[in-house]
């Protein structure tokens, strides 16, 4: 970087004459696609006059929100705060009209995009089938130009980054390097084991988020993540909630702690990287919250950051204070702070990280034996099956079961827990057990209405959906007499705890201490103001 705060005018001209070469620092192909080579020079010339001013952020994020209506800024606020969300309604007239109009959308637009075409020159099941289209579709509120768009450069993105390979099905674990693991295995970026209050996913960086790593090792395991995240349908509607956790002050001035310094040539092409992630991640971002100490460097950063987000500026929220002022404003945003997985003195927690991985591998190696082998019906349909109940985060309103965890703040356990109570008296007055089985029923009943499943934990180390009906059953009929002996226990505590007043004088005697007169006329009789 110039003295003045401006990039290099030499290393931003050889990062252009690199990219009209075609010339790539990754272990994909080469972009030599004369469609996009003037565009990306283009975009490296956009971060070329701007200075790392801690105002330039302040300038970048109104003139983001400048552009919306007061209807849309008021959406934004309130799915952040987990409030509202803005997913439609979706129909089966809705995704049909959607699908269709996609695939005419695509088909006027795929000769920008090199990566479709090569895909696509034979019938590929993973680019031409419904559920990647649907996934871009939740991704833009089934804004058709906007999801098409979106899905074809991530098919140029995921192909420069993984090869061909990305181009006929999902990225997976295996795919990613030995260095991807090492970073991956060490937890600077991990999945949270539960969602939001608003039941979005939750993904946390922390520890400088590996920047002593190369910007592609991080933007692969990234990718990796947020396609991870979004493959379930509730999250692809909802999306997840970003959380990035800086260092403290005290770890922040130490060199060996703190972010590796990038000459000025790399900057450009690391926030134009980054912002071709953010532009095309197959997960809709609901909100990004950026968790700095309150130091003159991270204020600075704060410009990279935002200039990095691309698009989604607009859900960028800033925190900036210790570590308790942090926690107390993310609760307020509905996080469940205390499963961030950080210590109060800074080391990571890796438990939940190494479960997860565990039943990612799990998953991925049982897709890759229903697609390579050859297998009956049955053995399919079993296999198909195990792989739905296998889950490694629950729903919003899912009931989880785990010995002798309760899981309180997990809101289908909340909801769960009140419909117990709002039953609980109509279950007590019932005298027959025909009568009382009837009640568990219709409060499994009101579960499903709501589309909430009851899991329980498995040692392997993920959630199982339990089938079993009269299983069901039996846990619910715990649940209301662990309610009521709860009950019973508040009862006898209030009795314990009362007052001794009222049991006062109850052997029929003057509690109250006796005065004989005649003493007390001849102790007055003493004083010399009472012998007149």
């Amino acid at each position: 970087m110039m003295p003045n705060g401006r990039y290099n005018q030499g290393s931003i001209k050889s990062e252009e004459t690199a990219i009209a070469n075609g010339r790539s620092d990754n272990h994909g192909k080469g972009n030599s696609k004369p469609e996009q080579t003037q565009t990306e020079m283009a975009k490296l010339r956009e971060y070329q006059p701007l200075k790392m001013d801690p105002r330039v952020v302040d300038d970048l994020l109104t003139q983001e929100m400048d552009k919306l209506s007061f209807k849309d800024r008021n959406d934004i606020y309130e799915e952040i705060h987990g409030v509202a969300s803005l997913a439609r309604d979706e129909t089966p007239e809705l995704v049909e009209q959607s699908l269709v109009k996609m695939s005419l959308e695509i088909d006027r637009i795929k000769h920008k995009h090199l990566a479709y075409v090569e895909a696509t020159e034979s019938y590929n099941p993973y680019v031409q089938g419904l559920e990647l289209r649907l996934r871009f579709l939740r991704c833009e509120l089934f804004d058709v130009p906007m999801a098409a768009v979106r899905m074809l450069k991530y098919l140029d993105l995921t192909q420069e980054l993984f090869g061909d390979l990305a181009l006929r099905r999902p990225i997976q674990l295996r795919d990613l390097g030995k260095s991807e693991m090492e970073w991956l295995r060490v937890g600077d970026a991990q999945p949270m084991p539960f969602r939001d209050r608003s039941g979005r996913r939750l993904m946390v960086a922390m520890n400088n988020f590996g920047l002593q790593y190369p910007l592609e090792v991080r933007i692969r395991v990234t990718l990796y993540l947020f396609w991870a995240l979004g493959e379930d349908e509730e999250s692809q509607k909802k999306g997840f909630v970003g959380i990035i956790c800086w260092p403290s002050g005290k770890e922040s001035v130490s060199p060996d702690k703190f972010s590796v310094v990038y000459s000025p040539r790399d900057v450009p092409r690391h926030i134009h990287l980054s912002n071709r992630m953010f532009e095309c991640s197959p997960i809709r971002i609901s909100c990004m919250h950026m968790c700095l100490p309150d130091e003159p460097i991270f204020h600075m950063m704060r410009t990279g950051l935002a200039l990095s987000m691309g698009g989604t500026r607009s859900r960028l929220k800033f925190h900036c204070g210790d570590s308790m002022e942090i926690q107390y404003h993310l609760h307020g945003y509905g996080i469940p702070v205390d499963q961030i997985p950080i210590t109060d003195t800074g080391n990571i927690k890796t438990k939940n990280l190494f479960q997860w991985i565990r039943v990612r591998k799990y998953l991925e190696s049982q897709r890759g034996h229903g697609a390579n082998a050859c297998v009956s019906s049955d053995s399919e349909s079993s296999m198909a099956s195990s792989m739905h109940l296998t889950i490694d985060c629950p729903n919003m309103n899912d009931v989880i079961f785990r010995g002798k965890h309760a899981y309180l703040s997990h809101p289908g356990n909340a909801m769960f827990r009140g419909l117990i109570e709002s039953r609980y008296a109509e279950h007590n007055k019932l005298t027959t057990t025909d009568a009382k089985v009837q009640v568990t029923w219709n409060i499994i009943q009101e579960v499903e209405k709501k589309n909430g499943r009851f899991l329980v934990w498995h040692d392997n180390g993920c959630w199982k959906e339990m089938t079993d009906r009269m299983q069901i059953r039996t846990k619910v009929a715990g649940a209301l007499k662990d309610h009521k002996r709860r009950l019973k226990a508040r009862s006898n505590l209030r009795v314990n705890q009362s007052s001794t007043f009222e049991f006062e004088r109850q052997d029929n005697r003057n509690k109250k201490r006796k005065v004989d007169l005649k003493k007390e006329n001849d102790i007055c009789l003493d004083f010399p103001f009472m012998s007149k």
